[in-house]
């Protein structure tokens, strides 16, 4: 009961908190139970929770054991949130041994048709980076199936959870769903279990590397999304939406390692060329982003909603401002790491403005003694998103004219930025036939 009403907040929350959500490999996701689902973790508790909403079964977790923390607290975890601890060696040497009793639960979970979540990189790094997996999900998925003497037929499912940014709100998120690994095929083309497992996690790896960016040198995380932008910036490629631009990154990505290897001299002249470029740009307060928007947003659709639009907003604003600002406040207060931060904002953001909701509608109900008044949270939701959509209107009109007003009346810093441009562009020239194709997809 608790896990479904969750999961309905948790689906309006998330799909709140990001602007643009895509799945692909959607018809991966209809498998039926059993399942392992496998995914990359760059965000601790949003993870779980944007994988509980996109999925249609009930999902168990497999979470470290220092979170859930003992006696009632515990119970609550394993009961409610179908938590299941797992000892690690690194934080809870001295009950290791209890990871036996998590074994067996799996199997017996497993065997009556439920399934799992397991994050097999054991840690949660906010990067471009696929760590080195563990082989406790191959070990349960492996004794599960011969548990059952091979007829569980149970599949893993990977996920590649691929975030512009999980702690910041109203930032994008691509879902790579890719096609289920059956377990007992690869149990049958193996005798040993070392092997067994050996193959598994190997399918595993290439499911979740093919999923996720997965950039080797992290250092070049940031040198690749900044080419990618560049490339757009000169018409060479069009993304249409958040798949298009994985892609792209994908096949830069691959390139890139290519080049430091055959053309290391002109390749390291580029990354440098570009970030001092970048540098540049963030110090002169202006970007490519807002020249590109710039005929786009400057219109007389975009300014007439700013003008006549404002109205509404207040409303908005003045029906969420308190609970946005609680959460802000909260997360100031707990002085959290980077890897927590959106998924507490994530968290908190639904329990408060929950409760908040709720309190306007008795407050308002009491007073006025009006059926009306269980309307209000969906009406008080309804402003709060547009607030949040004319509130990001009004910021790129700032950014576009700001940056524009920077270029047109300063006439150092506009040739200063069209040298800096024209530099890259024609050292990009150099790169333009092998990293462009008319169609990522196929390559």
């Amino acid at each position: 009961m608790l896990y479904s009403l969750l999961k309905i907040l948790s689906r309006v929350t998330v799909f709140s908190y990001f602007k643009n959500l895509e799945i692909t490999g959607k018809e991966n996701l209809t498998q039926k139970e059993p399942v392992i689902v496998v995914a990359n973790h760059p965000s601790t508790f949003m993870d779980p929770i944007i994988l509980a909403v996109i999925l249609r079964f009930k999902l168990f977790f497999i979470a470290a054991a220092e979170y859930m923390g003992k006696g009632f607290q515990k119970m609550f975890f394993q009961r409610f949130f179908h938590m299941i601890p797992v000892y690690r060696p690194s934080t809870k040497p001295k009950d290791s041994h209890k990871n036996k009793n998590m074994f067996d639960y799996c199997y017996k979970h497993l065997g009556s048709g439920k399934s799992l979540l397991i994050f097999p990189e054991g840690v949660s790094v906010t990067s471009d980076h696929l760590h080195p997996l563990k082989t406790g999900v191959a070990r349960i998925a492996i004794g599960a199936e011969k548990a059952s003497s091979n007829e569980l037929d149970l599949k893993i499912l990977s996920i590649g959870l691929n975030y512009s940014n999980p702690h910041k709100f109203r930032s994008n998120l691509l879902i790579n769903v890719s096609e289920p690994i059956s377990v007992k095929s690869v149990i049958n083309k193996h005798d040993e279990e070392t092997d067994q497992i050996r193959a598994l996690m190997v399918e595993i790896r290439e499911k979740l590397e093919g999923s996720v960016l997965h950039i080797e040198e992290i250092e070049n995380s940031e040198f690749i999304k900044q080419v990618s932008e560049l490339l757009r910036h000169f018409k060479s490629t069009s993304p249409h939406n958040e798949e298009d631009n994985f892609l792209i990154l994908k096949r830069l990505n691959s390139f890139l390692n290519e080049f430091i290897d055959k053309e290391e001299e002109k390749t390291i002249a580029l990354k440098e060329k570009t970030k001092e470029f970048y540098r540049f740009m963030n110090r002169e307060g202006i970007s490519l982003k807002a020249e590109a928007l710039h005929k786009k947003i400057n219109t007389f659709k975009t300014w007439f909603i700013a003008i006549f639009g404002a109205p509404l907003f207040l409303i908005g604003l003045l029906t969420n401002w308190i609970p946005y600002k609680l959460v802000g406040v909260l997360n100031n207060k707990l002085k959290l790491s980077e890897t927590f931060f959106g998924a507490v904002s994530l968290a908190a953001g639904m329990l408060i403005f929950t409760f908040w909701y709720l309190i306007m509608a008795l407050a308002l109900g009491f007073t006025l003694i009006s059926f009306w008044a269980l309307f209000i949270p969906f009406v008080a939701y309804s402003f709060g998103i547009y607030a949040l959509l004319y509130s990001n209107l009004i910021g790129k009109l700032m950014e576009v004219n700001g940056s524009t007003r920077k270029l047109k009346g300063e006439s150092r810093v506009k040739a200063e930025y069209d040298t800096r441009l024209k530099d890259l562009f024609e050292r990009l020239l150099y790169f333009q036939e092998k990293i462009l194709t008319s169609n990522f997809r196929n390559q």
